[in-house]
């Protein structure tokens, strides 16, 4: 729950912490302030964070999508 905080004292105009339970907390994204980009990293890092470890070893690291 650090990365939760760290995000919110880094940029509280942008993540705000909305709800902690046991090991998972979740922050509220106002859209208007992030970047697409940025976003999708964030998801999927935080899909990481909680997904099975079978899982993992099958999805390789996070990597920007190509430019069209």
């Amino acid at each position: 729950m650090s990365e939760q905080r760290a995000l919110v004292a880094e940029r509280p105009d942008v993540f705000e912490e909305q709800f902690t339970a046991g090991g998972f907390g979740w922050v509220v994204v106002y859209l208007a302030g992030i970047e697409a980009d940025e976003l999708a990293e964030l998801v999927f890092e935080a899909w990481r964070l909680s997904a099975p470890t079978d899982l993992l070893v099958t999805v390789p690291d996070w990597a920007p999508p190509a430019p069209h």
